[in-house]
This record gives C-alpha cells, structure tokens and sequence, in this order.
C-alpha cells in the first residue's frame, strides 16, 4: 500500500513538471533585424481563471538588458494558443501554432508612466534561425488605445537574445505603429 502511494505520488509530481514550461526568445522584425527586447514566459502550472479551458502563462518583456531602459514590461496571458492559417502581415504569412497570447505593458515601462495604451501578442513558444519567408515560427502584435487600434507589428520569434553592446543585428525598440 505505502508503495501504491508512493509511485502515485512521483507520477503525480512528475506530471505537474511535464506541464510546466519556460520559454525564452527574441523578436526578429519582418523586415530584418532583431528588436532589442526579448520575452521570458513561465507556466507554473498555475490554474486560476483559466480553469480547465487553458493554462496561465506569466513573464517579463525584457528591457532593461538589450533597450537600456529602467524597468522591464510585465506579460501575462493564455496558453495554448493558435493562429489560424492564412493570416498575413504586409505579404508574410503569419503562422503561430503551439503558442500563447497575452498582454504586455510595455508602453508604460518605457514611459516610466501609465499610459492607457495595450501591446497583444499572439506569438509561438519556439525561436528558429530560418529566413522571414521560411520561419514558421512567428509573433503578431496590435497595439491599441481607448478602443482603437492604432499599430501592428509582427515578425519571426528569435533564438537570439539582444544584450547591450552584444548583439548579431542592429537592434531596433518598440513597436512600429503603421
């Protein structure tokens, strides 16, 4: 019996860390380039609202390493996430599967202030070193405020991560606002 309840307990325990995650990657833009910010997302196998229809994920839109700014954005949001085939930015075809999507304060960490504006992402949890074209890992971004979008942005995820000074690509910030 003790060792029925043993095995039931390591099997219990060993699926709550299959379940757990942590991803860390970059933002390459469309257009080439690498955004000098970079996400690292944890899931802790936390249930909360989410409940049974899907997991929470948190993290940080990392700033301060590779933009130089005081603060680091906050990210939180749902996983797992799929965008449906067929989604293209500016002649990209635009693929997220096996993702999340969430909301990311980075308007006020770069502004020091509240801003009222919302960065989303719908974005893979994996990087590729693949060309744009040939990338089937993506993230998309719209940017709006009081009720209107007015920005979007989108590129392949990055299996570089920037640091100051330290970098293959010229490092671009924010998002572009079209």
């Amino acid at each position: 019996m003790k060792k029925s309840l043993m095995v039931v307990g390591l099997m219990v325990l060993a699926c709550g860390f299959a379940a757990a995650g942590n991803w860390t990657f970059g933002f390459n833009s469309a257009y080439g380039g690498l955004y000098c910010n970079y996400e690292i997302l944890d899931n802790n196998d936390v249930y909360g609202v989410a409940g049974l229809n899907g997991e929470i994920i948190e993290g940080t839109d990392n700033l301060i390493n590779g933009c130089g700014y005081s603060y680091n954005a906050v990210v939180d949001g749902f996983l797992p996430f799929s965008l449906s085939k067929g989604v293209t930015f500016y002649g990209y075809k635009v693929t997220v599967s096996k993702g999340a999507v969430y909301g990311d304060n980075i308007y006020d960490a770069s502004s020091l202030a509240y801003t009222g504006y919302q960065w989303s992402v719908a974005s893979a949890l994996a990087c590729s070193t693949k060309a744009s074209k040939k990338n089937k890992d993506w993230w998309i971004g719209v940017a709006g405020f009081s009720g209107f979008v007015f920005g979007d942005n989108a590129g392949p995820t990055s299996c570089t991560i920037p640091a100051k000074g330290n970098h293959n690509h010229l490092l671009t910030t924010g998002m572009a606002a079209k």
